[in-house]
């Protein structure tokens, strides 16, 4: 008869699978880290781990410390003066010239200008140039530059009601990014997201500390799990979640819209879809949602990406951007502001006589 192997043999067998088993988990971690194919957008660009759930202490909408700041990314190295008021802007006076005529622009970290090294080579300081030229001497153009790396467009309507209808725009310029409603507004909610202070409550999900410190808990939550990398929730739990926030962005619109109308001023937008999809060609049935949205409540709407694949070649779109960080680089700024002007000129045609005058909404570029 065979006699069963000693207890202290099977104790033994069970430690040494256990060994390998950590040493498997302990090489693989160290392969996924180096290799970086689990790396956020921030580690990729050598900062820390971001949460999209860690909203610091922001009140209403985000801005920056003023003073100067250095911004530094696995592509570029720039240093960005920030106003009194916490954009990325000189100071403006608040009162209004009698030949003046204001723009405001508002959206995140393509309005901001990340990538663009300099003031005067980001999106809105060239598109005050350019507008400048369009209307001539007789009228002294500003351009109000209210960009903000990651706000998303319910902060931006807090910044207009809160800080920027005192200084009258005549025209503003709300640009909408993709992430907006697949990543911001889907953790951060819509328009009922805040509490009577101006802050906003939102839990992450409890397995978040796992995700951040071991790249393979991050493989396997996404490859096996199929979690968004960013939000860290199921296709399930995402799609209902994309379509309220892309109805939330058309109820900021309608609210744009009638703030433009109490200052005798005109609404634009413009639609910009995520730098893979611009590159790619694609355009998603939300993103025609938004379009058809802002159609309704704005003078003039543009699709960014489409704009630029009919000016660039395909084979050529890629060097407008920043490899890693995947903003854009001074000369796609400069394309971005020209493609804007073009596109809101109209509306400003009639203020050296004092009135604005330009298409009624419904276009769509």
């Amino acid at each position: 008869m065979r006699k069963a192997p000693p207890a202290n043999d099977n104790f033994s067998t069970l430690l040494l699978l256990l060994a390998i088993i950590v040493v498997l988990c302990i090489l693989t971690e160290v392969i996924l880290r180096l290799i970086g194919s689990f790396s956020t957008y921030a580690e990729k660009n050598g900062l820390e781990y971001k949460s999209l759930y860690d909203l610091g202490a922001i009140k209403w909408f985000a801005t920056r410390v003023p003073g100067e700041h250095t911004i530094a990314t696995a592509d570029y190295t720039e240093i960005i003066s920030i106003n009194k008021l916490g954009f990325r802007d000189t100071d403006w006076p608040l009162e209004k010239g009698e030949h003046e005529v204001r723009v405001l622009t508002l959206g995140g970290s393509f309005v901001e200008g990340n990538g663009s090294l300099q003031l005067e080579s980001s999106y809105s300081h060239q598109l005050g140039l350019l507008l400048q030229q369009q209307l001539g001497n007789g009228v002294s153009l500003r351009v109000l530059n209210g960009g903000i790396a990651g706000s998303d467009p319910v902060e931006n309507l807090q910044a207009l009601t809160r800080v920027f209808a005192q200084y009258r725009p005549d025209l503003i310029v709300q640009s909408l990014d993709e992430g907006d409603w697949k990543q911001d507004m889907l953790v951060r909610g819509g328009l009922d997201r805040y509490n009577a202070d101006g802050s906003i409550s939102v839990q992450p999900p409890w397995f978040e500390p796992i995700y951040q410190h071991s790249h393979l808990a991050r493989a396997i939550m996404k490859k096996v799990l199929g979690l968004n990398a960013g939000t860290l929730l199921s296709k399930a739990e995402r799609e209902p979640k994309i379509d309220q926030a892309v109805i939330e962005v058309c109820r900021v619109l309608q609210e744009e819209s009638d703030i433009a109308r109490s200052l005798d001023a005109h609404l634009a937008v413009v639609v910009m879809p995520d730098t893979a999809d611009v590159l790619e060609g694609v355009v998603t049935d939300r993103m025609l949602a938004v379009e058809k949205c802002a159609a309704h409540y704005a003078a003039a709407v543009l699709n960014l990406g489409r704009e630029l694949r009919q000016r660039v070649p395909g084979t050529e779109l890629a060097q407008l951007y920043w490899p890693t960080d995947k903003h854009f680089k001074p000369a796609g700024y400069a394309l971005y502001a020209e493609i804007v002007a073009q596109a809101v000129q109209p509306l400003l045609a009639g203020h050296a006589g004092g009135e604005i005058s330009g298409p009624a909404p419904g276009a769509v570029r």
